[in-house]
């Protein structure tokens, strides 16, 4: 959390520990048990005027056919309303749950439609990816994928995503 809203994205070794330490006390965490499990998400928003959304990972694998099955992101809770100060993080572990920053929410989520590595905007309820269409002089192709998007979360949040 404080690698998102704190980090220098410039810094080395920016998955060190030691350079967040100083802004532990930034967090206010009464009433809420560590490790955080995803039912305390919601105070931890309240207490703290954050926003977060969680993902899950599925991991690859062989299916009953013998072939490879690419592993893919999915939502695990999604943040109703999402504030100035966003987070989007994903757990990892199996006994224990982990929570890691994701930094390129397009990249976790390109990676199972896509080996061209093209960007595109996904909808961050059902991972649908949104092609834009660049406009000389007004907005570039990405700009368009993120507006047309924007008006898909409306309907997809009214909806229940997915």
């Amino acid at each position: 959390m404080a690698a998102a809203l704190y980090g220098d994205h410039n810094a080395l070794h920016q998955e060190r520990v030691s350079h967040y330490r100083q802004y532990e006390d930034r967090f206010d965490m009464t009433g809420i048990d560590m490790p955080m499990e995803l039912k305390d998400i919601p105070r931890f928003e309240k207490q703290n005027s954050i926003s977060v959304s969680v993902y899950g990972w599925e991991p690859t694998k062989k299916n009953k056919d013998g072939e490879v099955e690419p592993g893919y992101a999915y939502p695990l809770r999604v943040a109703e309303d999402v504030k100035p100060h966003h987070v989007n993080l994903l757990m990892i572990g199996d006994d224990v749950k982990h929570y890691c920053w994701i930094k390129h929410f397009s990249r976790l989520v390109s990676a199972q439609y896509s080996r061209y590595g093209h960007e595109l905007a996904y909808c961050h309820f059902c991972l649908h990816g949104f092609h834009g269409q660049a406009i000389p002089g007004q907005c570039t192709r990405l700009e368009d994928a993120k507006r047309r998007r924007d008006e898909h979360e409306k309907e997809c949040f009214r909806h229940g995503g997915q």
